[in-house]
């Protein structure tokens, strides 16, 4: 389990790297960034509720589901960060 400074901290870096990768590094194109800056706050707010930090939304799923919903997301972040070490590979080349 996290704690919410930890899990603040994590979306605090993810964001980072996602702005860096739009404007200071021109990695990623602006559909993209939207669409990595919209999954990085998805995952931030499913996580808060996951830990109990935040209430879900009424309707919402069960704890258990909205933690499928996080490793889906971790995946994706997994993916973007791997692309993005191929990148750089072969920027160096």
């Amino acid at each position: 389990m996290k704690t919410r400074e930890e899990i603040e901290i994590q979306h605090d870096t993810n964001s980072h790297n996602i702005r860096a990768s739009y404007h200071d590094k021109q990695e990623i194109s602006h559909e993209e960034y939207h669409s990595q800056l919209n999954a990085e706050n998805e995952r931030y707010e499913v996580e808060l509720i996951a830990e109990g930090f935040l209430e879900p939304p009424p309707g919402s799923t069960e704890a258990r589901n909205l933690r499928v919903e996080i490793d889906a997301i971790k995946t994706k972040i997994a993916d973007y960060d791997n692309l993005k070490t191929r990148v750089e590979t072969l920027e160096k080349k």
